[in-house]
Parts: C-alpha cells; structure tokens; sequence
C-alpha cells in the first residue's frame, strides 16, 4: 500500500514537472487560426488576423500554419498576406508553401488523410510602434474555390 501511494505521488511530480517545463519553453506570442467551413476555401473569402501590441524591438518569426485534406488536389499552395498597420497597408506578399514532393508524397506530418504544414513565413520582425497590426490571407490559386483546406492560422514566436 505505502509502494503505491509513493509511486502515485511521484507520478504526479513528474506530470507537473512536464508541464511546467513546456510551458516555459513556450515562445509563442500570438497564435491564431481560422476554420474554413466545409474545407472549401473561396477567393472572396479573406481571412483576417488582429494583433494589437505594444513596441517590441526584439526580433520575432511569424509562421504560417494549416492543415489540408485529400480533396486538395494541388502540390503546393500559394497565399496572398497583406500587413497593415492602422488601415494603412505596409506590405503585400505571396507566399508559396509545398506540401507533397515530386511524387505525391506529405513533405511535412501527416495523420491518415490530413497534412499539416508549418511554414517560417517572416523573421527578425520587429513592432516599432504600438497599435493594431493586421494581417489578411487570401488563397493565390487559379481556382475560385479551394478544395480540401481545412485550417489556416498564423503564429507569431519570440526569436
């Protein structure tokens, strides 16, 4: 009896040792996603991130993150971001993110029919002033709706 209640009271330590330990090598700042309903992504459909921050002149990333289904028939996935600050737009960028290799294959994880994808999109960034930075996304594909994108997010990590 007394070998259990010892075995069960280290268990506990070292669950809440793991937990701290994670939570303090956590880097993330900022993380956001959008769910697309019905996996179905349209060109219309832009999908906004608000961050409000304070100024920050130590370097962070920002990521782009997502998850797709089998319906997404392409190999890479192109994406529009447009930053602004205040209303006022202060860059505009395409980003490209592979997701199969040559022959078909996930290049990043994946779980049964769903990929995942985790891409440094931006780094060193820096806030120079405090207010409201928004980030937009809009799919750069030829086709007007977007099969098999299930979730689009953006994270933003100390560096």
């Amino acid at each position: 009896m007394r070998a259990k209640f010892i075995i069960f009271i280290l268990t506990i330590f070292i669950g809440y040792t793991i937990v701290r330990v994670s939570f303090i090598n956590n880097n993330t700042i900022y993380s956001s996603f959008y769910e697309i309903s019905n996996s179905n992504w349209s060109v219309v459909d832009t999908i906004v991130f608000d961050l409000k921050t304070t100024v920050v002149t130590n370097p962070h990333n920002l990521n782009l993150f997502g998850k797709i289904n089998y319906d997404f028939s392409y190999s890479n996935l192109f994406v529009f971001i447009n930053h602004y600050f205040e209303k006022e737009i202060i860059k505009k960028d395409t980003v490209l993110v592979p997701l199969f290799d040559n022959f078909g294959k996930p290049i990043q994880n994946n779980i049964g029919n769903t990929q995942f994808f985790n891409v440094d999109y931006l780094n060193n960034v820096n806030f120079t002033e405090e207010g409201v930075y928004k980030i937009e996304l809009i799919h750069g594909m030829r086709e007007n709706k977007l099969d098999g994108v299930e979730k689009i997010g953006i994270k933003l990590k100390k560096k």
